[in-house]
């Protein structure tokens, strides 16, 4: 199942001191045929962007979650991507980070 959220609840996405929340929207994809539901995919945009600290300007954000299942039944996360993209100090610019993850171990 899909849901899609016009606006995120208030202190769910702070950057800095920015709480960008009400001006980000989400797209959660659920695995419901699995044992218990599966949050597989996350995905949240900016709608609007913003000024910090009076040097920089974010035009957009984008960051894109995806989770697994392990074979013990433990869901993880399995990769995260995140794209910014605006000015500081005024040169345009971009940011994108992506981090996979792998080799899960149980905590002792």
């Amino acid at each position: 199942m899909l849901y899609h959220f016009a606006r995120l609840p208030a202190g769910t996405l702070k950057i800095g001191s920015h709480d960008a929340s009400a001006d980000t929207q989400a797209e959660v994809l659920v695995n419901i045929k699995e044992k218990s539901p599966l949050v597989e995919h996350v995905r949240l945009k900016s709608t609007k962007g913003f000024r910090m600290m009076l040097v920089a300007a974010i035009d957009s954000i984008m960051i894109d979650q995806r989770y697994r299942v392990l074979p013990d039944g433990h869901a993880v996360p399995s990769q995260a991507i995140s794209d910014m993209s605006g000015s500081m100090l005024g040169k345009a610019g971009q940011i994108r980070a992506t981090a996979s993850y792998a080799d899960f171990q149980p905590v002792k």
